[in-house]
């Protein structure tokens, strides 16, 4: 279990669990001392992660209302070299969501491209050390913090 600051210390923090391998397998984000995602309440507090020969599933979790348009869970499939090639996003509609606007949602939604583990970008240990993205995965196209980034770096090199 690694628990890190992400904001005020001892406050604001991330806890990350890993299992034998070296893969995470949880984070759970607090802030003020509370499950929360930072500052962002209607995004996930805990993400859960399972591993299979060649996909590794992403689930979301909170214990409050979490925006609708957020997938419940991400399935990736990837090749031998742990490239991701291709992604499915599965959403948890309430009931006050129509059959029409579920689907007009789905057609604008950008549900089978995902260029990287959504919250790897968030963990220390990531697929033990490593961060599957596609092959046309742009670091400069998305915005990671210093930290986040200098990460990345390092996992992309291995």
């Amino acid at each position: 279990i690694a628990e890190w600051n992400i904001g005020t210390p001892s406050k604001d923090y991330a806890i990350e669990k890993t299992d034998s391998l070296g893969r995470a397998i949880s984070l759970e984000f607090f802030l003020n001392d509370t499950a929360s995602h930072q500052k962002f309440p209607l995004l996930p507090s805990r993400i859960e992660y399972s591993y299979y020969p060649d996909s590794l599933v992403e689930s979301f979790f909170t214990d409050g209302p979490m925006l609708a348009e957020y997938p419940s869970k991400i399935i990736y499939s990837l090749d031998e070299e742990g490239i991701i090639i291709s992604c499915v996003r599965h959403f948890s509609f309430d009931e006050s969501w129509t059959p029409s606007s579920k689907s007009q949602f789905m057609e604008r939604a950008n549900v089978d491209y995902c260029p990287f583990v959504t919250f790897f970008s968030k963990s220390l240990r990531k697929m033990n050390g490593e961060f599957p993205v596609t092959r046309d995965f742009k670091r400069s196209r998305y915005f990671f913090s210093e930290v986040e980034d200098q990460m990345i770096e390092k996992a992309l090199q291995k």
